[in-house]
């Protein structure tokens, strides 16, 4: 019975991740989201930082971090909402579970 509870809860999260797959080739900006989308905000640093409630410097090196990918997520989440946006943070498996999980199986 936990067997097919938990192939359950893996064919589940496949169906999430099915509505999640056309966004996993989407390509960040050369410059990262963040600065992306201040850019077309219109937006300058010193207003973002001000909204950030850091000094323009801290604010530089946050959008660098995001680019670089090294930005911590609660900090990308707080920058996020500075410019009125929400981060949507997944792991997508390359494969299903269910595949993932018969594979392992076999091996």
């Amino acid at each position: 019975m936990l067997s097919q509870s938990k192939r359950t809860a893996r064919l589940r999260l496949d169906e999430k991740f099915k509505q999640l797959q056309p966004f996993t080739d989407l390509t960040p900006p050369p410059k990262g989201w963040l600065r992306a989308i201040r850019d077309s905000l219109g937006m300058s640093g010193i207003q973002f930082a001000r909204r950030l409630g850091v000094s323009w410097q801290s604010m530089d090196d946050l959008e660098k971090s995001e680019a670089a990918g090294t930005i911590g997520l609660e900090t990308l989440r707080r920058a996020a909402a500075a410019l009125d946006c929400t981060v949507v943070y997944a792991v997508i498996p390359n494969r299903s579970l269910e595949a993932l999980v018969e594979g392992r199986a076999r091996s």
